[in-house]
């Protein structure tokens, strides 16, 4: 504060010389410009003061809203924080289920290689049961295609042994040392020949009109054969004459 007094470092003078009437009113202007410099310093230091008041209570303003501000920016601090745990939380369990997802998934794969290796072996067996059944189909075919050639040549010696008959009958006459009784017999015989192999014919024919073998029906095929008289499916017939 002394520093601003312009009056610092006046030398006043001697004390012999102050009795005079000048020097008196020569020291009352100096201690009056003394008083009027030292007001001017007080009221330079009021505004000086008020204004770092006004700094100091702005000042104080500010530091209660950068309290409000630090404690919103802590909650908000606390709220990020809470957040981040929930996504690490929910970040593990995605990672879990990630993993039992993976281990799920890895099953079902080695799940669907077995049903794929045992579909493929179906397709297999499949492909054999069907070669199986044209095997069996042209088997069939052939054994049947041989049966009727058989009845067909047993047909045509019946045939013969018709014509044979008739020729005996018109020759009957003829004949005085043939005796009745066998000749009426071999008539039968051959009569009796002719409609077994007629009748045999008929249920090889209805049997070939029926609809496709299947392998499952073998039990139906031999019980309707065995209906029809045939006892060996093979193409032979134990009554049929030789």
């Amino acid at each position: 504060m002394l520093s601003k007094i312009t009056l610092l470092g006046t030398r006043f003078p001697p004390p012999d010389t102050l009795q005079g009437e000048g020097s008196y009113a020569e020291m009352a202007r100096e201690g009056v410009q003394f008083i009027s410099h030292l007001n001017k310093m007080t009221l330079d230091y009021e505004a000086e003061s008020k204004a770092n008041r006004r700094q100091l209570e702005d000042g104080q303003q500010d530091a209660e809203k950068y309290k409000g501000d630090a404690s919103m920016a802590t909650k908000r601090s606390a709220d990020l924080e809470s957040e981040v745990k929930q996504l690490r939380d929910q970040l593990g369990r995605m990672q879990k289920d990630n993993e039992d997802l993976t281990t799920s998934n890895t099953r079902r794969f080695h799940g669907l290689e077995d049903c794929f290796a045992k579909l493929r072996a179906l397709e297999k067996q499949e492909a054999n049961v069907q070669h199986a059944i044209h095997k069996a189909r042209c088997e069939m075919t052939t054994k049947f295609r041989e049966t009727l050639t058989y009845i067909e040549r047993q047909f045509d010696v019946v045939e013969w042994a018709r014509e044979r008959n008739f020729d005996l009958a018109q020759a009957e006459g003829n004949l005085q040392l043939t005796e009745e009784e066998d000749l009426i017999a071999a008539v039968a015989e051959s009569e009796g020949a002719h409609q077994m192999l007629a009748d045999e014919v008929m249920n090889l024919r209805r049997i070939l009109r029926a609809l496709p073998v299947r392998l499952d029906d073998g039990e139906r095929i031999e019980l309707a054969a065995a209906s029809l008289g045939i006892r060996n499916f093979s193409g032979s017939n134990s009554e049929t004459p030789g």
